[in-house]
């Protein structure tokens, strides 16, 4: 637990249930502080902390966490997410999301780890291909539309690579450096 966020590098699912953050409205001053607080207050009342931490594992396992967190950390952690979600914003600004189309692994990774560097998202830098098999899972943009896969090329070839979306200019040109050039990705055409 901390008052503050922590820097999140990777993109997974569980980044955003991993730790809790809360604002602590008041601190004891340190004139009223008692230096032997365990004695005077805790030890008396271990018994009932102990049921008390029972009590929560208890209910830790049979009761999902989202329907008792408090609003303001509700509201704190969708804030946290939405500043921290760099797959979506690689995907609204290099990535075309559309049935039928196709990129290769290879043009992915570079056009990810060109943007990351670019914008400072470590997790897309260096990314593995079930990371982005998961990020394209719970991603709400590509969620049930990008598939892993492979694709048959006009010249035979079959690459894998993920099915349903495609570069756009923005992410060809980040890769490529060439302007509009889209010749090297009409492979992808098939």
């Amino acid at each position: 637990m901390s008052q503050h966020f922590m820097r999140v590098v990777g993109q997974d699912k569980g980044r955003g249930v991993a730790f809790v953050s809360f604002r602590l409205p008041y601190e004891i001053p340190d004139d009223i502080k008692d230096p032997r607080f365990i004695d005077h207050v805790l030890r008396p009342e271990f018994a009932g902390i102990l049921r008390w931490l029972v009590d929560g594992a208890v209910m830790h396992q049979d009761t999902r966490e989202e329907l008792v967190m408090p609003e303001e950390y509700v509201a704190l952690l969708a804030q946290y997410k939405d500043s921290n979600d760099h797959f979506s914003a690689f995907v609204e600004e290099c990535l075309v999301v559309k049935h039928g189309a196709f990129v290769t692994q290879e043009q992915l990774y570079a056009a990810a780890a060109e943007w990351g560097t670019k914008n400072r998202a470590q997790a897309l830098v260096a990314s593995s291909k079930q990371n982005f098999i998961t990020m394209f899972a719970t991603c709400a943009l590509t969620k049930n539309k990008v598939k892993d896969g492979r694709k048959t090329m006009s010249d035979g070839t079959k690459p894998r690579g993920f099915v349903g979306v495609e570069l756009s200019n923005k992410g060809a040109r980040s890769q490529y450096g060439k302007g509009d050039d889209r010749q090297l990705l009409t492979r992808n055409q098939g």
